[in-house]
């Protein structure tokens, strides 16, 4: 599971440069579980990325048990690291199985970079 989530973080950081001050990575190489990533992409809306993915890629704003359609409201662990809201609202968090396949690892990347690029390039055209 490690392989493939550090597959995922190296396609990512790849996709989006390792210095690009809109995207930040919460874990990649330090210690983290061997299966999730976390990421914000500083003025992207978090949700909206999901819901437009959400038939392509299984990923959400927080864990499983935090998943919260109803309220605004952001993980319990990106509080507890103090993330403040805005960020928090602009973070995903990934996670990698055993039978997750470099392919799909691949089309995941493809797709969260087009998504986000396309979420950017939005909020530009706003300006």
């Amino acid at each position: 599971m490690k392989r493939t989530r550090d597959r995922l973080y190296q396609g990512l950081i790849n996709q989006f440069n390792q210095y690009d001050a809109n995207v930040i990575i919460r874990n990649g190489n330090e210690k983290c579980l061997s299966n999730t990533l976390s990421l914000t992409f500083r003025g992207i809306n978090a949700k909206k990325l999901v819901n437009k993915l959400n038939d392509r890629v299984a990923f959400s704003t927080g864990s499983a048990c935090h998943e919260d359609t109803q309220h605004h409201s952001i993980s319990t662990t990106l509080q507890a690291i103090g993330l403040p809201y805005k960020l928090a609202r602009s973070t995903i968090r990934l996670s990698t199985s055993y039978m997750t396949t470099d392919d799909e690892i691949d089309q995941a990347i493809i797709l969260i970079t087009n998504a986000v690029k396309e979420q950017l390039s939005s909020l530009i055209d706003e300006y």
